[in-house]
């Protein structure tokens, strides 16, 4: 994404991030030691820090912005309990070589707005994470 849309998506997700970093606990904590509570509306709130930067996936590498930016977007993996690699949006990655990969996409995901993920989707944020000239620093 470049430009204004990448700015209204960075715009979305930072309004998004705040809410739901505003959200606390309803009720006293009398010595529980957990506030751990399932809501049947699929609600939830974290605890959790300021991120130290705006919440772009490539320019947040602290704990405190990489909670956030986990919680509002998926990757072509994750991993288990065991650290096994579990597939999210992949289907598949194959390589021969470990220097090239070819990955498989899920079909049907589609972003916040609707639109499609596809395999430009990640090839041009990768390309524009890495771009020097815009500063990340996971670039």
């Amino acid at each position: 994404m470049r430009g204004a849309k990448s700015a209204k998506w960075v715009a979305m997700a930072a309004v998004v991030a705040l809410g739901v970093t505003a959200c606390g606990g309803g009720g006293s904590d009398k010595g529980s030691g957990s506030k751990a509570a399932i809501d049947p509306t699929g609600k939830f709130s974290i605890e959790v820090g300021e991120p130290q930067n705006p919440l772009q996936p490539a320019n947040t590498m602290e704990s405190n912005g990489s909670i956030v930016i986990k919680s509002l977007f998926s990757g072509l993996v994750d991993y288990d309990q065991s650290g096994k690699t579990v597939y999210v949006n992949a289907q598949s990655i194959d390589s021969t070589d470990n220097k090239t990969f070819t990955v498989k996409l899920k079909p049907d995901w589609k972003f916040h707005d609707g639109s499609p993920v596809t395999a430009a989707s990640y090839v041009n944020a990768w390309n524009w994470a890495a771009n020097p000239a815009n500063k990340q620093t996971n670039s």
